[in-house]
């Protein structure tokens, strides 16, 4: 696919939301931040496009949508020996999923006697086997067949098993240092933990926020406890040290990013343990965090009703689009989204001014009417497919009329007038004429 192609499914693809005004302060890098960083090493399209979309009429809101995640189940990463040896489980919820899967850490392709066969697993409860433990095991080779993580393997626990705390062996001889996952899916549980975030994308080395909850049948268990790992685009998991904060938690997101990186995603995995009727309560959740180097920043200097000027300071050379949704005023005198427009160029490093230009064809056809104004700018470095830049929702700028419009408009009002009063003047002889 060419670039410029690309760039087009970009624009038509980019979901541009409303973001609170602490959110956007916080993706708006500061000349001082700026990196420079080497040209990409792909070809790009270096032509400038311009793309233009019209939306249906939503009111404008303030706040971001954000994102939240609902979790009813958790998992571990062990080692084979752990495994061999048994693993302690929590189950809260009748005929639990188990799932184990081999973690593969490295490029290799992991051997397939990695995998556990679920016929040699055993389970006990409260030291005691359990007989008839499982109800359904199913295989390395079913779930292969539907296309369901390799060397993995699933158990379901049989109802007369219950709930309570349990201890889980594998029969079968595992490397005693292959890594593990042991995954515990507790479908129709009561008890969910909930993640939220009002903002996932972010500069290397910011604080990035959220919230953590444990809910039972929407009550919070108030003695949560959480710990959170970063995953890195390696697939790492590095512990990372959570602060607690009035709206939720925070913590820093790596200070520095591969030169060469391109849309580098930082998973935030959060372990929530809790205490219901004396009995530990797990749960595990992740969100996933945008995290851009600030190659460029933006100012909006003004904006008419063909287009928007922006002005740029470009730290690292490269292909950069801006966006933003232009509203207009319904019936009711709100302010409601009318049209979506884009701006590619290729730029080199330093300050410069480009047009943000908008589709004048889609102003004309619609209902809204004037005053229109131009919001949630964002800007983009695609060349890194990264968000660094996002407008606060307080900003907006108001479309003017053309100077060019102005003087025609103008024009035709003199002219109007001129031709009045030639007509008065036609009359008033014709008057004196009569008279006479």
């Amino acid at each position: 696919m060419k670039l410029s192609t690309l760039s087009l499914v970009i624009f038509t693809s980019l979901v541009t939301l409303p973001a609170s005004a602490q959110q956007s302060a916080k993706l708006a890098p500061t000349k001082a931040q700026l990196v420079q960083l080497p040209a990409p090493e792909a070809t790009i399209e270096k032509q400038a496009v311009h793309f233009s979309r019209p939306l249906t009429a939503h009111q404008l809101t303030a706040g971001d949508i954000g994102y939240r995640s609902v979790s009813d189940e958790y998992w571990l990463e062990i080692d084979g020996r752990t495994l061999n040896k048994g693993v302690e489980l929590s189950i809260n919820q009748p005929e639990a999923i188990i799932r184990l899967s081999a973690k593969q850490t490295g490029v290799n392709t992991l051997p397939a006697d990695h995998a556990i066969d679920p016929q040699t697993l055993e389970l006990r409860k409260d030291s005691k086997l359990v007989e008839k433990a499982f109800t359904q095991r199913v295989t390395q080779e079913q779930l292969a067949t539907a296309s369901i993580l390799a060397n993995s393997s699933a158990v379901r626990v049989s109802p007369s098993a219950g709930t309570g705390h349990f201890q889980l062996r594998v029969g079968q001889e595992l490397a005693p240092e292959q890594q593990y996952i042991v995954n515990v899916k507790e479908k129709g549980s009561a008890i969910e933990q909930q993640l939220s975030t009002s903002q996932q994308a972010y500069l290397t080395g910011q604080q990035a926020s959220f919230n953590a909850t444990v809910f039972s049948k929407q009550t919070e268990l108030a003695d949560a406890v959480h710990t959170a790992f970063i995953k890195a685009p390696s697939g790492d998991l590095t512990p990372v040290s959570i602060e607690k904060r009035d709206d939720g938690f925070s913590f820093k997101l790596p200070q520095s990013l591969p030169e060469n990186s391109r849309g580098q995603l930082v998973e935030l995995h959060v372990q929530s343990k809790a205490v219901m009727d004396n009995r530990e309560v797990l749960r595990h959740g992740k969100i996933g965090f945008a995290v851009a180097q600030p190659t460029a920043n933006m100012t909006i200097d003004s904006a008419t009703l063909n287009a928007a000027k922006v002005d740029l300071n470009v730290g690292s050379e490269g292909r950069y689009a801006v966006s933003g949704i232009v509203y207009g005023k319904d019936q009711s005198n709100k302010y409601v989204s009318m049209m979506e427009s884009s701006s590619a160029y290729y730029l080199t490093p330093g300050k410069q001014s480009i047009e943000l230009r908008f589709d004048k064809g889609i102003l004309d056809k619609s209902n809204l009417v004037q005053p229109f104004v131009l919001r949630d700018v964002k800007l983009m470095d695609q060349s890194r497919v990264a968000v660094v830049q996002r407008q606060s929702a307080q900003q907006q700028t108001v479309l003017a009329t053309p100077k060019v419009e102005q003087q025609v408009s103008s024009g035709s009002v003199s002219l109007l007038s001129l031709m009045g009063l030639m007509g008065l003047i036609g009359v008033s002889r014709a008057s004196r004429m009569r008279r006479d």
